[in-house]
This record gives C-alpha cells, sequence and structure tokens, in this order.
C-alpha cells in the first residue's frame, strides 16, 4: 500500500498476466519456427549452422524469459492477494496450476477493494 492504493490492482495482474502470455508465445513461437527452418525433418543429426537464424533463437529466448518474469511477478502478486484475503482454496489452486487457475481467478474473482482512511482520521 503507498498512499491508500495497492500497487498491484487486478487491473494491474491483468495487463502483467497478458503481456507475459503474449512474450512467451512471441518468443516460443520465433524459436519453434527457427529450428524448423534451420533444421528440416530429416534423420540426419546435424543441422546447419547460419547465424542469421541463430539470432532469432537468441532474441526468442530473451522474449520468453521477458515474458516469464512478467507471469512470476503477476502470480507471486495474485498468491500474495489471495494469501492477505484468506482466499486458501484459491490460493492451494493457483500454487499447484499456476497459469490456467490464475487467468480463472483473474477473469471470475471480483476485486475488493479496501476503504481508504485519510492520513488524519483517529484509529
Amino acid at each position: 500500500m503507498l498512499g491508500g492504493k495497492s500497487l498491484y490492482r487486478k487491473k494491474t495482474l491483468i495487463i502483467l498476466y497478458l503481456l507475459g502470455l503474449a512474450l512467451v508465445s512471441l518468443g516460443l513461437v520465433s524459436e519453434l519456427i527457427t529450428v524448423l527452418t534451420i533444421c528440416p525433418t530429416s534423420t540426419a543429426s546435424t543441422c546447419i549452422s547460419v547465424p542469421g537464424p541463430a539470432i532469432l533463437v537468441v532474441l526468442g529466448i530473451i522474449s520468453s524469459l521477458a515474458g516469464l518474469v512478467l507471469f512470476v511477478i503477476a502470480w507471486i502478486r495474485t498468491l500474495m492477494k489471495q494469501a492477505q484475503r484468506q482466499q486458501w482454496t484459491w490460493f492451494v489452486w493457483t500454487l499447484i496450476f499456476s497459469w490456467i487457475t490464475m487467468a480463472i481467478y483473474l477473469i471470475k474473482v471480483p476485486e475488493t477493494l479496501e476503504p481508504v482512511q485519510p492520513a488524519n482520521a483517529p484509529r
């Protein structure tokens, strides 16, 4: 909480989740297409080494890692929110089946805003 506002609202978690998923998907598709073009389907155990497609594989790996970092941030923050709200069933399911349960949680469970107290209010 910073100034009465949560740093990771549901909208922010959805954006992190979708960006992470998109980057991981983009990286994996890039790597798959590059590998399939470099190594055509054959029984040969060696592939030709071309520097151009190898760069695409490296960019795909970097994209996948960046997406994974965003996804892990959203996953951890979602687990923290579930623990704070004592939603233990959601917590266990999100811990076990992370990405699919997290998507269902972000779609299904409404965001409950915490009441904001003025700074000079008595406690």
